[in-house]
């Protein structure tokens, strides 16, 4: 009898439009879980960038802590899942954003350090091309924090393609 009662709300909530948009940001029990586990996951990447300069600016870090934060110690209800959620989805985006801009960098690098060695043998002045390749505290962010952002990708996205990328990003900003 259960089964029927749920079978009818159903069928009534996909023609009520409200009730529609309603039952699409509701989580489920698992999506709460797994939401919660990104979540989670992205703490050690937040307290990382508090402790880094220049990563980040500070209106999106704050905007990131503040989203975790307002995440963390939620009723359960649609409010609670709809904090949950916007986290989670900042969270990805801020992870995914940050490793775009790290990788760019990466990939721009040789190109970059060609020009730079060029024009420091020109001038004489290779030390300077090699002080010059230095300070990318994106680079440098993704490199000492490789293993918190894999733990991450891992849980968020389910992506080892991200995983090789910080891999890649992680031997370029060591060489550094």
């Amino acid at each position: 009898m259960l089964r029927d009662l749920v079978d009818t709300f159903n069928v009534f909530i996909v023609g009520d439009p409200k009730g529609r948009e309603l039952d699409q940001i509701r989580l489920g029990p698992r999506e709460r879980a797994a939401a919660t586990t990104i979540i989670d996951a992205a703490l050690p990447i937040v307290d990382a960038i508090r402790e880094s300069q220049g990563v980040v600016t500070a209106a999106a870090f704050e905007a990131l802590a503040e989203q975790l934060e307002a995440a963390r110690n939620v009723a359960s209800g649609i409010d609670g899942d709809q904090a949950i959620e916007l986290s989670r989805r900042t969270t990805t985006n801020f992870t995914a954003e940050l490793l775009r801009a790290a990788y760019a960098r990466v990939r721009a690098e040789p190109e970059f350090a060609w020009k730079e060695y060029r024009a420091g043998v020109y001038r004489g002045l290779g030390a300077v091309t090699a002080a010059g390749l230095a300070g990318w505290p994106i680079i440098s962010f993704v490199a000492n924090n490789a293993q918190a952002l894999k733990m991450f990708v891992d849980q968020a996205f389910h992506n080892p393609t991200l995983i090789q990328i910080i891999d890649v990003i992680s031997r370029v900003g060591g060489a550094h």
